[in-house]
């Protein structure tokens, strides 16, 4: 209709700052519903242009075949670093993407797959794009469906030794135990990863494990591992805690949403009294700590020399247990910056203990646990994946 071809001549006209502007390095399509037609004049814009694009987001756009041709259209763009394809759930975007990988100009550093479709044979197809990239150092899978046979073959693209990788989140991938044996090799082998989310996977005690025998190997690089909602117990904690005081690498953990309870502390405190644990952050939101810990757990932070942050939020410690541990910190000239508890505003006590322990120890900031994450992982507001 007319109106048609004259919104498509506004768009066109739109389109057109590809062209006229060349400091242009960001575009971010989200929540849109696009034509055929007006992806496609995007799209011829994008490739007729000599602006230098770094970094796309596309998230929940429509028609579903936008995923595709826009990866068309990137294939062999050199200047783009970043690319994030969301909620994508066609099995058709993958083809396309391994070919924006395979391309010799492919220049890509951060890559981002999230709620994104794909058959068996097209994470096949994915792995073996991932072996012949050589920029690639960011890597995350949120919420795909790569199950642990798709991850296996991930794994063994991400033990090439020309493999870049330096992050890599697999946050609620389906993924279990049965992975987690070749994800070790990767560990092992792999110098250059340091960054790896296993969030919201079903590893339990046994997964735990296997990881540790790959991080226990001294090539093993890797500073921060999140296992937040892992179906981990005390068992898992006693594995951690014996790799922590061998030396690890690991300077971040997140256990947060594990049942873990008073013997899981117990086994973290071992590591932190270890003068050879050089842990600086460890989040343990809402991990079934009680007020019998606290007293180990404060004796463990008197001594401790590295930890920088503590998340104890969601855990009812009670007024004893906060007591105990505020007690310690009091005059404690550690390491310790900030500490996250679930706090009851209305003791009267424990607002004058804060008070006071800000008075004698001013480094140390007492969060009282008010933000709401959103669902989110707290360590995902100090640690950007």
């Amino acid at each position: 209709s007319q109106d048609d071809q004259h919104v498509l001549s506004l768009w066109t006209d739109l389109c057109s700052i590809f062209n006229s502007n060349k400091d242009l390095a960001f575009l971010d399509i989200s929540e849109s519903f696009l034509t055929t037609s007006s992806v496609r004049i995007l799209c011829d814009q994008i490739t007729s242009a000599t602006c230098n694009l770094q970094k796309v987001i596309l998230k929940n756009i429509s028609p579903a075949d936008a995923y595709r041709d826009f990866c068309q259209t990137f294939s062999g763009h050199e200047t783009l670093t970043h690319l994030t394809l969301h909620g994508n759930d066609r099995d058709n975007v993958l083809p396309s993407l391994c070919e924006v990988l395979r391309h010799p100009g492919c220049r890509l550093q951060y890559l981002r797959l999230v709620s994104c479709s794909a058959t068996a044979e097209q994470w096949v197809e994915l792995s073996a794009a991932l072996e012949a990239t050589r920029t690639l150092t960011c890597l995350n899978l949120s919420a795909t469906e790569l199950l642990d046979e798709g991850a296996k073959l991930l794994f063994t693209a991400a033990r090439h030794p020309k493999c870049s990788l330096q992050r890599l989140s697999l946050e609620n991938c389906h993924l279990t135990e049965a992975c987690c044996r070749k994800l070790a090799s990767v560990l092992i082998v792999s110098q250059k990863l340091t960054h790896l989310c296993l969030a919201k996977n079903a590893l339990g005690d046994t997964g735990v494990k296997l990881l540790c025998e790959g991080l226990s190997y001294p090539e093993c690089q890797l500073q921060t591992l999140v296992l937040w909602c892992c179906n981990i117990t005390n068992n898992g904690c006693g594995q951690l805690s014996k790799l922590l005081q061998q030396q690890s690498s690991l300077t971040h953990l997140d256990l947060g949403l594990n049942r873990i309870g008073i013997t899981g502390l117990s086994f973290l405190c071992e590591a932190l009294k270890d003068p050879l644990c050089h842990l600086r952050y460890l989040w343990l939101r809402g991990c079934f700590i009680t007020p019998f810990s606290c007293a180990d757990l404060a004796s463990a932070l008197s001594s401790n020399r590295s930890l920088v942050l503590l998340d104890l939020s969601q855990n009812f410690l009670g007024s004893s247990g906060i007591t105990t541990l505020c007690e310690a910190l009091r005059h404690q000239s550690g390491p310790l910056q900030t500490l996250r508890l679930k706090i009851d505003k209305s003791d009267a006590e424990i607002q004058k203990l804060l008070k006071e322990i800000k008075e004698s120890n001013p480094q140390l900031t007492i969060d009282g646990d008010t933000r709401d994450p959103g669902g989110k992982r707290p360590s995902s507001l100090d640690f950007v994946f």
